[in-house]
């Protein structure tokens, strides 16, 4: 179940991936889902789409696309969730991530 999961999230990363819809497209539980999951990548559903986002948008905004841009392109359903996943994950804001890019850091 972890590797077709991880499949149909890749295939569906830009749009709004909700439990529900897909443990409804395995016909699980989202509760067995997220336990399965977990088990078989050592990360929760959620930790891995979320990991994922923040990588394609930062991958984004060294293209020169911006913050805002980016959150709403790579399925973030505000930038607030958005921006406090980004700064979690590499602790700088992506407006200083965008900063550092074009300082050529």
């Amino acid at each position: 179940l972890g590797a077709r999961v991880i499949r149909y999230v890749n295939a569906h990363i830009a749009e709004p991936l909700a439990l529900d819809t897909i443990a409804g497209e395995f016909y699980v539980s989202k509760y067995y889902l997220c336990r399965a999951f977990k088990r078989h990548n050592g990360i929760s559903i959620l930790g891995y789409i979320n990991g994922k986002r923040v990588m394609m948008a930062r991958q984004m905004i060294e293209s020169g696309e911006t913050a805002a841009v980016v959150s709403e392109r790579v399925g973030f359903s505000d930038y607030s969730t958005f921006y406090r996943a980004f700064k979690q994950e590499y602790g700088i804001s992506p407006r200083q991530y965008r900063s550092l890019q074009e300082n050529g850091r």
